[in-house]
């Protein structure tokens, strides 16, 4: 079965909007759809209730796994809801192949404030602008000053046969033709510094873009594929985690001194299962930042990692170098064993934990009492941890941001043309 997603927040830009990005991604038989620029040709179909309007080619992003509709290929046509399929040709095969296998999937094109009044303002590029207004203020100043010329030579002609007082308003007028002149001049140049501001703001908006491209284009396998991992509160957690009002690195820190106690969190591997990251075969690393205070005296196998889904589950943790003054990273190596993870039910979760209880009714003689901390959940791909980082997908109020700013260039950008 062959379904497309929309992975945008939002699926509504404006009309003659040219510089939204809006991202899909593909699945087949439940398995995340990829493909190359080499190996396919991949192009949305867009159409409305009237029928089939346009094709548009896609783009492809995160190894071909994301396949991006840019809007500056949509702005001829009006606002209305269109619905969009994606066909992807094997350029070896000639293959086609289409997503979703039923339906489409939507998205809505919406009155802009240039098209209130039932018109639009045609665009123009920042260059032809300044070269249109330049042009603009000689004109204004040739005018003015044939003007000026005229007028002296109507008071010369006039001289021999008016009064003095015609010679004086000729005058007047000639200095008033000057003013207006000027005046242009200065509205000009007060023109061109709005839109030499207005071009900064688009260099500033353009590499954030390019920031957060980098983050959302991050490879898999060196990236934290836990989402929420700074709160860890969002709906992956199965038992959100009670925080210290403490942070590293801006992460929750959590704590608990029980075995299972629910107070530090669960990761759900159903999510990871429904976001095409899970697989039998690939080999994972779990980690947290820990550390521990009060009377404690840890022993191997104080401190074990669970997920019942994996080959390590129980495995006990390597205490060697924790301690109540430095924060230490721990981490444990797996695979999944089971094809399809248990769905929702709690018993299929990544965490760490303490094998027994640390509050003085411990069943180890003489583990004293305190506290494990922890922060800073990571799952990678592979056998080898790396720095901390959340997930790209938590990182996506950059793009926003980024989206505002733009925003604010086009309406400046409108505004001058209007002037």
């Amino acid at each position: 079965m062959k379904k497309l997603n929309l992975l945008d927040q939002s699926s509504s830009f404006k009309v003659n909007d040219s510089g939204t990005v809006i991202p899909f991604n593909a699945f087949e038989d439940n398995q995340p759809f990829s493909v190359t620029a080499d190996d396919a040709t991949p192009v949305f179909r867009i159409k409305n209730e009237m029928g089939f309007l346009k094709s548009v080619n896609a783009t492809v992003a995160v190894g071909g796994y994301i396949f991006q509709l840019n809007t500056k290929d949509l702005v001829d046509l009006v606002p209305g809801t269109y619905q969009v399929e994606l066909a992807v040709t094997d350029s070896k095969t000639n293959e086609e192949q289409i997503f979703p296998d039923t339906g489409f999937c939507s998205f809505n094109i919406t009155d802009s404030a240039m098209t209130v009044t039932g018109t639009q303002i045609p665009t123009m590029s920042l260059d032809s602008f300044k070269n249109e207004l330049q042009q603009y203020v000689e004109n204004q100043a040739t005018s003015k000053l044939q003007t000026i010329e005229s007028d002296f030579q109507t008071y010369v002609d006039n001289l021999k046969d008016s009064t003095v007082k015609q010679a004086q308003q000729a005058s007047s007028d000639a200095q008033n033709a000057i003013k207006t002149a000027n005046g242009a001049v200065t509205t000009a140049n007060s023109s061109l510094s709005t839109a030499n501001a207005a071009s900064t703001l688009a260099s500033a908006a353009s590499s954030m873009a390019n920031q957060a491209l980098t983050k959302l284009q991050q490879p898999i396998g060196t990236r934290n594929l836990l989402l929420d991992s700074r709160n860890g509160k969002s709906t992956p957690w199965m038992y959100k985690n009670t925080n210290t009002d403490s942070t590293l690195m801006n992460c929750y820190i959590g704590k608990t001194n029980t075995a299972w106690s629910k107070a530090i969190g669960a990761y759900n591997v159903y999510d990871l299962y429904q976001r095409g990251l899970y697989n039998t075969t690939d080999t994972y690393i779990f980690s947290c930042y820990a550390k521990i205070d009060g009377t404690i005296k840890l022993r191997q196998g104080d401190i074990a990692f669970y997920c019942t889904a994996t080959d390590s589950n129980g495995k006990a943790v390597d205490v060697s170098n924790i301690n109540s003054d430095t924060w230490t990273r721990i981490s444990m190596p797996f695979k999944f064993t089971n094809d399809t993870p248990p769905q929702n039910d709690g018993s299929a979760t990544l965490r760490f934990e303490p094998n027994v209880s640390w509050n003085g009714g411990g069943s180890h003689v003489g583990v004293g009492t305190g506290y494990l901390y922890l922060a800073c959940p990571q799952l990678e791909k592979g056998a080898t941890v790396s720095d901390y980082h959340p997930a790209p997908e938590d990182d996506y109020s950059m793009i926003q941001q980024m989206q505002s700013q733009i925003a604010v260039l086009t309406q400046q950008i409108a505004t001058l043309q209007t002037k």
